[in-house]
C-alpha cells in the first residue's frame, strides 16, 4: 500500500509538471496552452514581460497563451490567440492586443520568421519582427 502511495505521488508530480520543447516547429505541438515563451533577451510568461526594441510583450495576466495551427495549402504556422489575450505596449502609441505569429521555413522561405501581430491594425505597423523564441513551456 506505501509503495502504491508513493507511486501515485510521483505520477501526479510528473503530470503536473510542464512539457518543454526546444523545437517548436512540429504540428503535432499543437493546438497547445503555453506556460511561456523563452528568447535569447527573456522569458514570456505570466509574470515576466519582454521587450522587443520599443514594445513591451505580457500575457495581460493571463497564466497560459493557446496556440493554434493556421493552414494554407502552402503553408502552415502557429499564432497565439481566440481570445487575443497577449498585449502589446509602446510608450509613443500606447497598448494594444496582439497575436504571436510562429512561422517555420518552407519551399518559398528558407528561414525562420516570427512577427507579433497588433491587433485591431494600428495605422501602417500592424506587425513586428521579433527573434524566435528558442523554447516553449508546454501547460497542461
Amino acid at each position: 500500500m506505501k509503495k502504491a502511495a508513493v507511486l501515485l505521488t510521483c505520477a501526479l508530480a510528473v503530470s503536473a509538471a510542464p512539457a518543454w520543447a526546444d523545437d517548436w516547429h512540429g504540428d503535432t505541438n499543437y493546438p497547445a496552452r503555453v506556460a511561456a515563451f523563452t528568447f535569447g533577451s527573456g522569458v514570456l510568461n505570466s509574470n515576466h514581460s519582454v521587450r522587443f526594441g520599443a514594445w513591451t510583450v505580457s500575457f495581460n495576466g493571463q497564466a497560459f497563451q493557446t496556440i493554434y495551427i493556421q493552414s494554407t495549402p502552402t503553408l502552415n504556422w502557429y499564432h497565439t490567440g481566440k481570445p487575443y489575450s497577449l498585449i502589446c505596449a509602446n510608450a509613443v502609441l500606447g497598448q494594444t492586443s496582439c497575436a504571436m505569429w510562429l512561422v517555420p521555413a518552407n519551399q518559398t522561405n528558407n528561414r525562420d520568421s516570427c512577427k507579433m501581430a497588433l491587433l485591431p491594425s494600428i495605422g501602417t505597423l500592424d506587425m513586428l519582427e521579433i527573434p524566435c523564441p528558442t523554447s516553449i513551456t508546454f501547460a497542461h
